[in-house]
């Protein structure tokens, strides 16, 4: 038989064990606890920088998607002009210019003077909110089609061939659309 001895004091035994292991681990729990923070803080700015960059993006987005739609909306004003002339519309009006006769891709071409006033600008303008500047149109003519190659003495009947460009800026003068469409069309001579 065996005979256990226990201290009289095993209580405080156990009490001054547990301040040494407390002593030990007292820094480590704030150690932790920084390293915690300093990781949400990372998560938290990456979150914020991601979602300004998502917000410049769609803000981006929607003002090409301005442009677009304001240079369609003059591409279509152009086609709806040549839609409306029974006679082949002349060169030497502010519309209808000689194909390739100028750079059209060019925005300084469209806004010399980099204003939207009337009075020094090229092309036919188009009066619509929302854009920094008014669309604008011009219309070349490109190519006549005669209905058949018998050459004779009349002028022969056959169909034109015009191109429609349009040029526009979204809510910024950062932002462009070019557009341009061929259109077909036999005049009354």
């Amino acid at each position: 038989m065996s005979v256990i001895i226990y201290p009289q004091n095993s209580s405080l035994l156990l009490y001054k064990k547990q301040q040494r292991v407390q002593k030990r681990q007292q820094g480590a729990i704030l150690v932790t606890s920084l390293i915690f923070l300093v990781v949400l803080t990372v998560l938290g700015l990456s979150g914020a920088r991601t979602s300004l960059l998502e917000e410049k993006m769609s803000a981006n987005f929607k003002d090409k998607n301005l442009a677009f739609q304001a240079a369609e909306t003059a591409l279509r004003a152009g086609e709806n002009w040549m839609a409306a002339q029974s006679l082949v519309p002349e060169q030497d009006n502010s519309r209808v210019y000689q194909l390739n006769a100028n750079d059209t891709t060019d925005k300084n071409w469209w806004w010399p003077n980099d204003s939207d006033i009337d009075v020094d600008n090229n092309g036919i303008p188009i009066n619509i909110g929302l854009v920094n500047k008014s669309p604008r149109y011009i219309i070349e003519k490109q190519l006549f089609i005669p209905d058949s190659l018998n050459v004779g003495h009349s002028n022969p009947s056959g169909q034109y061939i015009h191109r429609v460009t349009a040029f526009s800026v979204g809510g910024t003068n950062n932002t462009s659309s070019l557009l341009q469409s061929t259109y077909l069309k036999r005049y009354n001579e």
